[in-house]
């Protein structure tokens, strides 16, 4: 469900800035798909650092909205 989320936020994002095409020029879907991953393991790596911060806080994650364990998959 995370991923899923995560997807459309990148998805929403758009293209960044230094890989976007040309005018005239769409990104094929190998290159959609592979920026949407790797925004996703981003945002994942993200998420973690939340968690930790938390933990190293004392503090229940989920009060912030963020999933105590990351998603299987």
């Amino acid at each position: 469900m995370i991923l899923f989320s995560l997807v459309i936020v990148a998805t929403l994002a758009g293209p960044s800035q230094a890989g976007a095409p040309m005018p005239g020029q769409e990104p094929t879907d190998r290159e959609l798909l592979e920026e949407v991953t790797a925004e996703a393991e981003r945002l994942a790596e993200m998420l973690d650092r939340i968690r930790l911060q938390c933990a190293d806080a004392g503090l229940d994650c989920r009060d912030a909205g963020v999933p105590a364990q990351p998603p299987e998959g």
